[in-house]
């Protein structure tokens, strides 16, 4: 589970797993805490949704503010729901804001001290990673069609190839995402990931009537223990963002009517 905590005005969630690594610093936020008005508000990470600039440029200084880093070392996923993964250094800071740096894949790697990674969710899961023996961090985007792409999994290959991380030192941790019980779909979705999985995706996936309902959630967890992480090391957090939409934005539940939530991990 990762736990709510309050800094000021701004909610935010940490894993337990992630918090006491004096290397690393995260968080998971809410839509608690922010700037923006009307139906963003209030702390929309969103810069493509009609918020004000200036009001989304504050909300960012003020998760930067809890993390204790600077806004311009954020590097940002643009998150194509593909299964691109890049490995980004210091050199890509300093390019956020504007929004339009982002690079195209939905999932970076650094070990670079100074780098914040950042990927987004309101219904789709994002998930932070720590080595703690190579010290290398990542931040990874999946909603369906990335979670059928295996792009957690192809993560933590990437892990292990270009830093030479051993997958049973990775730390995950899980943002809060849409559940079971408000995943609800046609058949495109189940098709595509037992299509990717077999049986092992089936195992997620319940028919109800004409519908089904999808366990993404645990469809990644047991990607990334077929990669070699540690059931142990993984955290799930718990939380739907579709039955705690007071609490988090919910693309679903409001039609896209919504602001955007981020997941942060930093390399200090």
């Amino acid at each position: 589970m990762i736990q709510e905590k309050r800094d000021g005005g701004l909610s935010y969630f940490t894993a337990a797993s992630l918090e006491g690594e004096k290397n690393i610093r995260h968080l998971f936020t809410s839509r608690r805490g922010g700037v923006s008005k009307g139906h963003l508000a209030s702390l929309n990470l969103g810069f493509s949704l009609g918020d004000d600039r200036e009001n989304v440029v504050e909300n960012y200084r003020r998760v930067c503010a809890v993390l204790g880093v600077g806004i311009d070392s954020i590097v940002p996923a643009k998150q194509v729901h593909k299964d691109a993964v890049r490995v980004v250094t210091i050199k890509d800071t300093g390019k956020f804001p504007p929004e339009p740096s982002r690079p195209d894949c939905d999932a970076l790697i650094t070990r670079d001290k100074g780098v914040t990674l950042a990927a987004f969710y309101a219904d789709c899961s994002t998930a932070l990673f720590y080595d703690p023996v190579r010290r290398v961090i990542a931040a990874a985007h999946a909603g369906w069609r990335g979670t059928a792409l295996a792009v957690y999994r192809k993560t933590v290959y990437k892990m292990r190839t270009d830093f030479l991380c051993s997958p049973g030192d990775i730390l995950v941790a899980f943002s809060p995402s849409i559940g079971p019980c408000c995943f609800e779909t046609d058949s495109d979705v189940p098709e595509a990931l037992v299509g990717a999985f077999a049986e092992k995706a089936a195992a997620f996936i319940e028919k109800r009537g004409n519908k089904y309902h999808v366990d993404l959630t645990g469809i990644n967890k047991m990607l990334l223990m077929d990669a070699g992480v540690s059931g142990e090391n993984i955290t799930v957090s718990g939380h739907c963002t579709g039955c705690e939409t007071d609490l988090f934005w919910s693309h679903r539940k409001t039609g896209g009517k919504r602001g955007v939530s981020g997941a942060f991990i930093a390399m200090v």
